[in-house]
């Protein structure tokens, strides 16, 4: 288990790593730069887009909404893929505009109204800090989890919210609102965003496979499971309309949520990122997806025990004694949470510092002064942002507001859709058009959104939701009309844009605009008519005093900023309209100087307060107006064209200017690309010259060190081979020894015989020589002696018989296992002789050999191979079929078709494993290994048929026991001798 000072420690230990990591991108190394402009860190750093509500609250609204929580993020692929064009145009404005947040971007196309930027603020406020509340409760509730499941609290834990706030609250203003001009990029902080986006990944990816894989038997398996058909039984039964009113969040909601107006214009140096986050992004909400309803099914298995289902990534692992991948997926929620906690309190400081406190200073005499401490008040934004989240954090506890506040939130910043969207298509829109649109959805939204659930979380005792007649039936907030299948959710959702929307158009058709409001609004619908004055021609004289315009320009500038940042500004306002090395200009450069010095203002304080503080000081008099508007008047009059055409005239130019320009760009890319394969070209062919003689040495040296390889090989071949044979011999005459040791054995019973028979007729042949001798001979003696004599002869006879066969037997054998030449014979007659000879070795055993050989098979072959065959395949028998005393039987048969011979030799032994049929003919393979057995017999078997007898052994073991030999020669004179003498020859 973990402490609560340990789980600090890791707490305080990552957001050091953040430091470091926001630092490091921040400076000046070659890998640092690369990462800050790179796409994909751009791109990554839009994924703050999945907070804690996709973290950790995707599983538990899977477990009753099945895969329904992906819509949100199907609405945000949508943009990403459709709304590509109109992202990059966004991009380009602000640029143009020095937009510092979502609420200047919109008030800078409705004629920079304060009131419309104040409106969007204040809604900001209302909708993003209680959406901040759920970041903070995750937070603190699995922290809670872990501390109380280690059986170690601590009385800091109560106040363990507090010291988040602080510490988001310092990172924010290091890397968030360290300058003045929030149009500045922050490297360092979409730097760690990127860094935050991975680890959140990666922490859910490898709780999930462990919780899949590891705890569970898999994806698949866990649809198959009982917790599968609860899930769909107990899902809820959602609309088309649900789907597609959280896709219309989604969509809408990348675009319009503060925090994501942000990273995505505010924070994108450069438009072609765009096109690696419009693949990169939907990609990145696919994964982080794939493995919710899969966890959600493992949850379901051991529900009983998790607790809350919200927190069931963590309670899973911490349940099963996993403490490590629990602190894993504490830290990526914490890393989900804090990258929208520190995002939305920085963009919510800039929009009350812009819009709210700095008009309410530049109103009030008495705090002019604070005019110059624009940083240190957003810097306390900052604070009152998040302790305002905190207070509304421990107000709404686990009230039902908490569990819908999310949507709601995202809800009241959809409000500034049509005034956005509209702003960037539509010309006719306008400033009455937008704040009567956005008030009104505001207030629809209160209405059917906010009031439902503070009413049901119990803060107000109001009946308006339960009433069955009167107004509040047919406006019940959450259905309007009396609309009952739509859910409260899209109710408050289309009826807000829908009022919104309408009101807009409406206000905007029957209402006037202004000649400022038209120019804004050209620039915004058609992006090529921005700063078209700098490029006009020019021919007024110079008559106006720069001194006297940049003295004025530099002391608003020093009312917001200090005097070397105001006199930087100024330097390069002058540098960009080139003018800075003149005393007098023209009205035209003027006008160009004005809204640079405009621009560079709007970063530090918005574009409204920046416009309202240039009207205060008057750089463009009236007179200059007037000069400003007969200059034009004049210049059109020249040209002899309308505004409109001179505008067409101007964007064609500017387009065959910027097509000229990226054609260049693209030539110069193309010829540094072919002075960079040249380059290489030549180094690779330096190389390959180098690489080249290399290999011809190697090859050299490897060519000789291979002969002499090979010569070593050949001499161990021969060695080999004579080896081989040596064995061969060795083993021919080790059996040919067995043969004569079993033949003398055998012979010299019956030589006993005759021996005892000549000894005892010797006996009887002296007794009767002295009977003669002492004339004491009967007739009776006389026979007797005559038949024992003749009896005697007899069994001498038929010993001295039997002696005589096995020793021409033995004799034959011998000599053809010795000699070995090719000669005609009777194959059933050699047959009986071989066994004849192996009758001593079956003697003593219970082994039956039985012959089949028709008597007419005579074949020319090598007679000592037969032998020595017979004889190997009878001992293998002996040795390896049969245990000692057993009763078996073996049994070799002969038959011939045309000139093939056929030997089939079976024995009723043991079976063989698949190992020994595998290896049977490998040389010094046995299965006696110090039993008597070499490894030699069946392999001299299969060499002798093979190459001596040119024919082919096939071992069967299909019958239930032992094992056959079935072995084919060719009965064919000729053949066998003249392949013979080509092998003799060759050798």
């Amino acid at each position: 288990m973990i402490s609560f000072q340990q789980l600090i420690l890791l707490l305080l230990l990552y957001i050091i790593v953040l430091f470091v990591i926001a630092q490091w991108s921040q400076s000046k190394k070659n890998g640092a730069q690369k990462v800050r402009n790179s796409p994909h860190t751009y791109a990554l750093s839009i994924a703050v887009f999945c907070t804690s509500w996709t973290f950790f609250g995707n599983i538990g609204l899977s477990t009753t909404q099945g895969l329904f929580p992906m819509a949100i993020h199907l609405g945000v692929t949508m943009t990403f893929v459709f709304l590509t064009p109109l992202l990059k145009k966004m991009i380009l404005l602000k640029n143009e505009f020095h937009s510092t947040s979502i609420a200047d971007f919109i008030s800078v196309r409705y004629r920079r109204s304060q009131t419309l930027a104040a409106l969007i603020s204040i809604l900001c406020v209302l909708g993003i800090v209680p959406y901040l509340t759920i970041q903070l409760k995750s937070i603190v509730t699995s922290f809670q989890f872990l501390v109380i499941n280690s059986g170690k609290n601590n009385i800091l834990l109560e106040n363990f919210d507090i010291f988040i706030v602080l510490m988001m609250s310092f990172f924010t203003i290091i890397f968030g609102v360290r300058h003045l001009d929030p149009t500045e990029r922050h490297p360092g902080m979409m730097a760690a965003l990127a860094f935050e986006s991975l680890f959140k990944l990666l922490a859910l990816l490898i709780a999930s496979l462990w919780i899949c894989y590891l705890l569970n038997p898999g994806v698949l398996s866990l649809f198959t499971l009982p917790t599968s058909i609860e899930l769909q039984q107990n899902m809820q039964q959602l609309s088309a309309q649900s789907w597609l009113s959280f896709m219309l969040l989604g969509a809408v909601g990348v675009i319009v949520l503060p925090k994501q107006f942000h990273v995505t214009i505010v924070e994108c140096g450069n438009t072609d990122f765009i096109d690696k986050a419009k693949w990169l992004c939907p990609l990145y909400l696919l994964v982080i997806n794939f493995f919710t309803l899969p966890v959600a099914l493992a949850g379901m298995l051991q529900k009983e025990s998790l607790g809350s289902v919200d927190l069931w990534l963590l309670t899973l692992p911490m349940s099963n004694n996993q403490v490590t991948i629990s602190i894993l997926v504490f830290l990526g929620g914490f890393a989900a949470a804090t990258g929208m906690i520190m995002i939305s309190s920085m963009t919510l400081s800039t929009m009350l510092t812009n819009h709210i406190v700095m008009p309410i200073i530049l109103h009030t005499v008495k705090l002019q002064r604070l005019k110059r401490r624009v940083l240190q008040i957003r810097w306390l934004m900052i604070f009152v942002v998040l302790f305002l989240s905190l207070f509304y954090y421990r107000a709404i506890g686990d009230s039902e507001l908490i569990v819908k506040i999310g949507t709601i939130s995202i809800i009241a910043c959809t409000q500034f859709a049509p005034a956005l969207i509209g702003g960037l298509i539509w010309r006719s829109g306008n400033l009455k058009g937008a704040i009567t649109g956005l008030s009104a959805g505001a207030i629809v939204w209160f209405y059917s959104s906010l009031l439902p659930s503070v009413i049901r979380s119990g803060w107000l005792d109001w009946s308006i939701l339960e009433q069955e007649s009167g107004f509040f039936y047919w406006f019940n907030p959450e259905h309007f009309f009396a609309i009952a299948q739509i859910s409260p959710l899209t109710n408050s959702l289309v009826w807000s844009l829908l009022i919104n929307t309408l009101l807009y158009i409406g206000v905007s058709l029957f209402s006037n605009m202004s000649d400022e409001e038209h120019k804004i609004a050209n620039q915004f619908v058609d992006t090529q008519n921005i700063s078209h004055s700098a490029s006009l021609a020019q021919s007024e004289p110079d008559v106006i005093e720069l001194h006297h315009k940049t003295q004025l320009i530099s002391d608003l500038f020093q009312q917001y900023m200090p005097i070397k940042m105001a006199s930087a500004k100024l330097q390069s306002c002058l540098t960009k309209t080139e003018i800075n090395d003149k005393d007098k200009i023209n009205i035209a450069e003027l006008s160009v100087l004005k809204n640079s010095a405009l621009n560079a203002l709007a970063g530090v304080i918005g574009m409204a307060s920046a416009y309202h503080a240039f009207k205060r000081i008057n750089v463009i008099t009236h007179e200059e107006q007037a000069q400003l508007a007969s200059y034009f008047s004049r210049f059109l009059a020249q040209l002899q064209l309308s505004p409109n055409e001179l505008f067409e005239q101007v964007n064609f130019h500017q387009q065959k200017r910027e097509l000229l320009e990226s054609h260049a760009k693209q030539q110069l890319t193309v010829i540094s690309q072919l002075e960079n394969e040249v380059s290489q070209r030549l180094h690779a062919e330096q190389e390959i010259r180098s690489l080249n003689d290399d290999l011809e040495q190697r090859v050299q040296q490897r060519t000789q060190e291979l002969s002499k390889t090979n010569n070593e090989l050949n001499q161990i071949l021969t060695e080999l081979k004579q080896t081989q044979s040596q064995l061969l011999e060795n083993e021919k005459m080790a059996s040919l020894g067995s043969l004569v040791a079993g033949v003398a054995h055998e012979i010299n019973t019956p030589i006993g015989i005759v021996l005892t028979s000549i000894s005892f007729m010797k006996e009887r042949c002296d007794g009767i020589i002295n009977a003669l001798t002492q004339q004491s001979l009967t007739a009776k003696q006389l026979t007797l002696f005559t038949k024992e004599l003749h009896q005697g002869f007899d069994l001498s006879m038929n010993n001295i018989q039997r002696a005589v066969e096995l020793i021409e037997s033995f004799k034959l054998i011998a000599v053809d296992s010795i000699v070995d030449e090719a000669r005609e014979i009777n194959l059933q007659y050699y047959l009986e002789d071989i066994l004849r000879s192996l009758q001593p070795k079956v003697k003593g055993t219970n082994i039956k050999i039985e012959l089949s050989c028709p008597e007419s098979i005579i074949i020319y072959s090598y007679p000592g191979a037969l032998a020595q065959i017979t004889n190997n395949l009878v001992i293998n028998s002996l040795l390896h079929a049969f245990e000692p005393q057993q009763t078996g039987k073996v049994t070799i048969s002969a038959q011939q078709q045309d000139n093939i011979i056929t030997l089939t030799y079976c024995d009723d032994g043991c079976s063989l494993d698949s190992e020994t049929i595998t290896r049977l003919f490998e040389p010094f393979y046995t299965t006696k290994r110090g039993e008597g057995g070499s490894g030699l017999g069946a392999h001299i078997v299969y060499n002798l048929v093979t190459q001596r007898l040119k024919g082919s052994v096939e071992l069967i073991t299909k019958q239930l026991k032992g094992k056959c030999f079935k072995i084919t020669i060719p009965n064919d004179s000729r053949n066998i001798d003249e392949i013979n003498k080509a092998i003799n020859y060759s050798i």
